[in-house]
């Protein structure tokens, strides 16, 4: 780190003038994402960035985040294009605490994060907090067992997203997309595979399709396995982008199967307990997700 160095503001994010502007252009990226999506001119966006965003509150960085990039565009959505409901999704591995703190009070934005339980932070993410005020049910947490993989992911994504974001029905969808809930990243122990993030973003292009016109803007996060992360992004953006037949995943055969495929009885549990507890809170009676509900 060169001379003048100083850190993002919890100790452990080191952060230089060169980080900084980095960060900058990585916000500004989801901002110019967002605007080309909502203006009609493009169908979809995945803002591909550094520094990742989702641990940063509004006065400082921290879990080597600076600036928390999908809170920005959300508020850049409200504020240029009049947005009244904008939906966040959190695929990071880690709990995002940092959005949860930004929108917890505001009705306006619902937030939904999906992360590997007491991971990272270890003392955030639980099912109780849900927001505050008038925002009491906007706030979603499904915490995840260590080793879920594809069939958790599509469990949840279909028993806890999907019904959240109906009830809400957003005029756009943010995901803040990590690929460290990946097989082989060392920062984690999920499960989940390129078809697995495959299969999570055409759930979510189906739904956007259906509640805001297809507005749908990824955000990169976190993803620190310099092997496999690039054949998760790259299944993410295929499948964005309509690209059929997709690229073949080299690492499919060792990581696929029932290791990744397979819902287990504590998954579905956990998908469960996430839904019970926002049904609980939300503001108005949830629909019933759709399919049969693991007994």
């Amino acid at each position: 780190m060169r001379a003048g160095a100083t850190d993002a503001g919890d100790g452990l994010s080191p952060l230089d003038r060169d980080a900084f502007d980095r960060a900058v252009l990585g916000a500004g990226a989801a901002v110019v994402a967002v605007e080309e999506v909502v203006s009609g001119d493009a169908d979809n966006a995945f803002a591909l960035v550094r520094h990742a965003g989702h641990h940063a509150v509004s006065e400082r960085g921290g879990g080597f985040c600076v600036f928390n990039n999908v809170a920005v565009a959300a508020r850049a959505g409200q504020a240029d294009h009049e947005l009244e409901r904008v939906a966040i999704v959190d695929l990071d591995v880690h709990h995002g605490n940092g959005t949860e703190a930004i929108f917890y009070d505001d009705p306006s934005v619902l937030t939904i994060s999906l992360h590997q339980d007491r991971l990272y932070p270890p003392d955030t993410g639980s099912t109780s907090s849900a927001g505050s005020g008038d925002a009491l049910g906007r706030n979603v947490n499904v915490p995840l067992p260590a080793g879920t993989g594809n069939g958790g992911y599509a469990y949840a994504m279909q028993h806890v997203v999907e019904p959240c974001l109906r009830n809400f029905r957003p005029q756009l969808v943010l995901v803040a997309c990590g690929f460290d809930a990946s097989a082989y990243d060392p920062m984690a122990r999920m499960v989940l595979t390129a078809a697995g993030f495959r299969s999570v973003t055409q759930h979510l292009l189906s739904l956007c399709d259906e509640l805001c016109g297809g507005r749908l803007v990824m955000v990169s996060e976190g993803g620190y396995s310099p092997v496999y992360a690039p054949f998760c992004g790259l299944a993410v953006i295929e499948t964005m982008a309509g690209v059929d037949p997709p690229t073949v995943d080299p690492f499919e055969p060792f990581v696929g199967g029932a290791l990744a495929d397979e819902l287990t009885q504590a998954q579905a549990e956990a998908v469960d307990h996430a839904y019970a507890a926002w049904a609980r809170s939300s503001l108005e009676v949830p629909p019933v997700p759709s399919g049969e509900r693991r007994q």
